[in-house]
């Protein structure tokens, strides 16, 4: 009903994208990191974060130097987040799905870092009861429109056998 809210995190840094993980924490996006994107100027870089759920013992989780969006919980526990990532891959295919455990060890591609298309696959969410992910696939530097499609890993990593698009005239 909205009684007892209150605020977890204040300073200059843009805390935001919060999330509940299965320890009992809370994880978040935030600038503090001081990271900024390389080709963008002044534009502050997310990453993750966690927290104690009253707040306390702040630490962060990822440490790329880019972009760390978008996160979730899988039902396996993982952290599911899109990753702005250079790594061996196409200068326009940038933004792909990752996943780390919720103490930041194990970072790993969840889909598509060897994938050309979609360029970017932005907000992915587990599909309630199945092993599917469902995500915005769009186009370079992170439009927020296009199609929603699925995403089966079970079907391989990399490549359309994964896709399923479910909007695909949009």
């Amino acid at each position: 009903d909205g009684t007892g809210l209150r605020q977890l995190t204040s300073g200059p840094k843009n805390d935001c994208e919060p999330f509940y993980l299965p320890n009992r924490q809370l994880g978040f996006t935030s600038d503090r990191s001081e990271h900024f994107v390389m080709c963008g100027g002044d534009r502050h870089a997310p990453t993750l974060f966690a927290m104690d759920g009253d707040g306390s013992n702040v630490r962060q989780l990822s440490y790329n130097v880019f972009n760390d969006f978008n996160p979730t919980v899988l039902p396996d526990g993982r952290i599911l987040y899109s990753r702005w990532e250079y790594n061996e891959r196409s200068v326009t295919s940038l933004h792909n799905p990752f996943t780390m455990h919720p103490d930041g060890t194990q970072v790993a591609p969840y889909y598509g870092n060897a994938t050309i298309r979609p360029n970017v696959v932005m907000f992915p969410r587990p599909v309630p009861g199945g092993d599917k992910v469902m995500a915005l696939f769009t186009a370079h530097h992170g439009q927020t429109h296009g199609p929603i499609g699925l995403i089966d890993v079970t079907k391989g990593i990399d490549g359309d056998e994964p896709l399923t698009l479910l909007t695909p005239n949009v």
